[in-house]
């Protein structure tokens, strides 16, 4: 905002309260016009606009996603869209949207060549479910089919020792 200053012969109060108002009318003016520039951010535009916003970018609302989410999905909805269809690009949607993997496999022996698994601790299935389906099948390949796996890391221990025994063979006539 500019600072407006009174000319050296025209001191007083009054013009200095009035100086002071036609300021504060013009800082509010300012916000006035600023505000439709400040919706286009999607980091910190309305609610309510967000949908539309989000309706452009073809991302749709999921039940029960945090907001935060939401914003970064219609965020990097251009980028990720750009990425869509290889394994690489897949990686780096899910590593941008904070969504976090053991790991990929394709072509798995002994199954059907189009079947991708997606490895995911149980964390990531109850936090993230209904997101990762529908990244599925807005990224995802159409000739593909993708699976969810869930990988549980279990702690075991072995213990290791020596043991003998004596073997003998009886035959009987």
């Amino acid at each position: 905002m500019i600072q407006l200053k009174l000319p050296n012969w025209a001191p007083g109060s009054f013009l200095g309260r009035l100086l002071a108002a036609i300021q504060a009318w013009f800082a509010k003016v300012e916000t006035w016009l600023t505000w439709p520039l400040k919706q286009l951010d999607v980091a910190t535009c309305h609610p309510g606009l967000l949908d539309t916003i989000a309706y452009e970018r073809y991302v749709s609302p999921i039940q029960g996603e945090p907001i935060e989410l939401y914003r970064l999905r219609i965020q990097t909805a251009f980028l990720n869209a750009k990425e869509a269809g290889t394994i690489t690009g897949l990686k780096n949607i899910l590593e941008r949207l904070g969504i976090t993997i053991a790991g990929i496999n394709q072509k798995i022996p002994n199954r059907h060549w189009a079947i991708i698994e997606i490895e995911v601790s149980e964390q990531v299935v109850s936090q993230y479910g209904a997101v990762l389906q529908e990244l599925m099948s807005t990224y995802g390949k159409l000739c593909r089919t993708y699976e969810i796996k869930v990988v549980s890391p279990l702690d075991v221990f072995v213990r290791v020792g020596a043991s003998r025994y004596i073997s003998q063979t009886v035959i009987a006539k």
